[in-house]
């Protein structure tokens, strides 16, 4: 008489601990893909928010969808190491945050990391100005007008949104 093979079983236990392990794994893999999937999001949206950052308000508001596009490729093109200004922001930020964490605080590290901060904005500000600038001596008087009207539109809207309601 033959016998046949009957298969080896794993003990349930050992089923189960396998399948979490699958799950656990199937879950990290997951969790990994959406970190990279947001860094990568994240990234790309620093990128734009460098771009708006030097906005001027009403001002910006009022530029046409290709006036922006403009302004912004103007922008990312005259500050081509976008990525050196990045690290710099976040060393002064390690710096800031590192100074206020002392006890008694480093008020001299605080003013110094505030200060270079502060100098960045006022460059990128006096480069966006320069960039806006050069943008409207390229208008013809008909776009300056109608670019006035929409800046009045836009302080208009926004004296509107900043009123504040009167006492019954």
């Amino acid at each position: 008489m033959t016998e046949t093979a009957q298969p080896i079983l794993a003990p349930a236990s050992t089923s189960k601990k396998i399948k979490a392990a699958l799950f656990l794994s199937l879950a990290l893999n997951l969790l990994l893909v959406g970190l990279i999937a947001g860094a990568m999001v994240a990234g790309h949206r620093q990128g734009r928010m460098m771009a708006r950052d030097v906005g001027f308000g009403p001002l910006t508001a009022a530029l046409t969808r290709e006036d922006r596009g403009a302004l912004r490729k103007s922008f990312v093109q005259a500050n081509p190491d976008r990525d050196a200004d990045r690290a710099a922001m976040a060393s002064d930020f390690s710096a800031l945050v590192a100074a206020l964490k002392l006890d008694p605080w480093d008020q001299a590290a605080v003013m110094a990391a505030l200060t270079r901060q502060g100098a960045r904005s006022q460059a990128r500000l006096a480069q966006g100005r320069d960039i806006l600038m050069a943008h409207i001596a390229k208008m013809t008087a008909a776009d300056r007008s109608a670019f006035a009207a929409r800046i009045e539109k836009a302080l208009a809207r926004g004296a509107e949104s900043t009123e504040v309601p009167a006492a019954p």
